[in-house]
């Protein structure tokens, strides 16, 4: 794929090339952009974080010392609760240009040299005069600096910053124009552009792409379509053109399906929809071309990160060849999968998304079987999620990660919901939250819950690839519920998919004995141990969530009927 330089990062380079902050320390705190400008921070808190950082050595401290300062009386969990908020207003503030101001690298935040400026001199008043932060370790500090000598000096020359790097985009764009209709019908179009937008409308519910809104891409009609305008215009990764044509009741459509950058076409096919259905409302067809489109964008993505060397392959391809190779499960390309995330997270490393996917990668790595200590990934899980949410303490995907990583992990199960209500608040249409917090009643034994949770994340999700993962959880929320025939099936089709999906096989089995389907509960443990040779029913008794349930035990109990070992 080639690389392309976006009109909007060129304007984004020269827009902060002469940006920097003054910050006068002596007297008022006051903090304003270098054209004169106010800095609006809406907690003196946020104010007393950036001088804390502007007079520290370096200019740089730990999270844990700034929440020591400004969060003395919480305990560890709150304190870095009110941290990870107030980052996230202090980004709300910087806006574009977060990220060129204050650097965030692990547990160490820092103000970017040349990205700020100290003004201002003692014979204004006093250092940070009149500041109210009514907290020990602030107070303490305060009192220090005023007492000492080694105040930090002012008006000293701004170094120029270098060149900052354009904003990474981590979902591809997609753009679906309106169809040409073949022969011109004297609707003028109208059958379409409703196909389009219907189309438009599905893929949108996918949270691993982009789209191009309706109204932007019907601007652009067939039959006169110019890529590159295009391409400027709506700043689309990828694009979706074609025509439909009647026959009958039956609506032919023949689409192409391309990469703007390098002009390439990645397959054109035809596909069919009957058109009774589709103007009553029935979108199934719909869905089937776009979970094509998607799936193809994970297969182009997978085959670019696995045969391309990693520095030239765009950072939204890698991300979804990560989630792609990690829901294969084959350990080498579950290996893969971490190192394209972590080039990932270098790339952007502001953006909390590629952070917690690596959590969710060691949450997998753990219950698959593949860790070779659970321990320490159990601890890496719960750092990846922790600083995801330092970046975007408003992530919906994030709080959903931080959520399973609690009820899967830590067995936390109050905490998780706390995340998972969080995460569902501010996307409620997340089927990923959904079929998590599903998961977390499938724990407590909440059987209906988990239920019209599973089902409605599976109606949030028509074009999901994950789909034989989301079975597999929807698996457990059936045998949960004593449904164990939906239970079995959604299992089998789950294991159809990947038959590399350990938990599928278990709930399978529990399904089977549940049932009196005996010969095929052994000869599903038999799979099962083929797979997963150490697994008996003791280690799943110890290390499964709901291990220590009444259920949790009645399953452990259905595993060894089917022949799983006791230890």
């Amino acid at each position: 794929m080639k690389a392309v330089v976006r009109l909007n990062d060129l304007l984004y380079l020269l827009r902060m090339s002469s940006f920097h902050l003054s910050i006068q320390i002596y007297g008022p705190l006051i903090i304003r952009w270098s054209d004169g400008r106010d800095l609006r921070l809406p907690s003196a808190k946020q104010r007393a974080m950036l001088a804390l950082l502007v007079t520290s050595p370096g200019h740089a401290r730990t999270r844990s010392w700034l929440q020591a300062q400004l969060w003395s009386d919480l305990d560890d969990h709150q304190g870095r609760a009110n941290l990870r908020q107030n980052l996230f207003q202090l980004r709300r503030a910087l806006g574009d240009r977060f990220a060129e101001v204050i650097r965030s690298e692990g547990d160490i935040l820092a103000l970017v040299d040349g990205a700020f400026e100290l003004t201002g001199s003692a014979q204004i008043g006093e250092f940070l005069e009149g500041i109210d932060i009514a907290e020990e370790g602030f107070e303490d500090w305060l009192r220090d600096m005023r007492a000492g000598t080694a105040l930090p000096k002012v008006n000293a020359p701004v170094p120029k910053p270098e060149a900052p790097a354009p904003p990474v985009h981590l979902r591809p764009k997609l753009a679906v124009l309106p169809f040409l209709e073949f022969p011109a019908a004297e609707t003028e179009g109208a059958l379409g552009d409703a196909v389009a937008q219907e189309l438009i409308r599905v893929l949108a519910r996918s949270q691993l792409i982009d789209v191009v809104a309706h109204l932007s891409s019907r601007s652009f009609r067939p039959p006169a379509l110019d890529l590159g305008a295009i391409c400027e215009r709506l700043d689309a990764d990828y694009l979706i053109t074609g025509r439909c044509r009647r026959t009958g009741e039956t609506l032919v459509l023949d689409l192409d399906f391309q990469e703007t950058a390098s002009s390439s076409l990645i397959w054109s096919e035809r596909f069919k929809l009957t058109l009774g259905n589709f103007l009553a409302g029935d979108s199934e067809r719909v869905q089937e071309i776009a979970q094509r489109i998607v799936g193809s964008l994970l297969s182009t993505s997978v085959e670019l990160g696995v045969t391309q060397p990693l520095p030239s392959v765009s950072s939204h391809a890698l991300l979804m060849s990560a989630i792609a190779l990690m829901n294969h499960m084959a350990e080498s390309n579950f290996t893969r999968a971490l190192q394209q995330l972590d080039t990932v997270a270098e790339r952007a490393p502001c953006h909390s998304l590629p952070r917690a996917w690596k959590a969710q990668w060691y949450i997998l790595r753990i219950f698959q079987g593949l860790s070779d200590d659970p321990r320490r990934d159990r601890q890496r899980a719960d750092d990846e999620a922790g600083a995801a949410l330092d970046l975007n303490p408003e992530c919906a995907f994030s709080l959903a990660i931080d959520g399973n990583v609690k009820a899967t992990l830590d067995r936390d199960f109050d905490a998780a919901e706390r995340s998972f209500d969080a995460s569902l608040r501010l996307n409620p249409s997340s089927p990923l939250a959904c079929q998590l917090k599903c998961v977390l009643f499938t724990f407590c034994g909440q059987g209906p819950e988990a239920v019209a949770l599973a089902e409605r994340a599976q109606s949030l999700s028509p074009c999901d690839p994950r789909g034989p993962f989301f079975d597999a959880l929807s698996a457990g929320a059936y045998v949960v519920d004593r449904q164990y025939e939906k239970a079995v099936a959604f299992a089998q089709r789950s294991l159809r998919a990947n038959p590399r999906h350990v938990s599928a096989h278990r709930i399978k089995i529990v399904g089977l004995v549940r049932l009196g389907r005996m010969q095929e509960a052994a000869d599903a443990a038999k799979e099962l141990l083929r797979r997963d040779p150490k697994m008996t029913v003791a280690g799943y008794l110890a290390t499964h969530p709901a291990g220590r349930a009444p259920h949790g035990q009645s399953f452990a109990e259905a595993l060894g009927e089917a022949g799983i070992p006791k230890r």
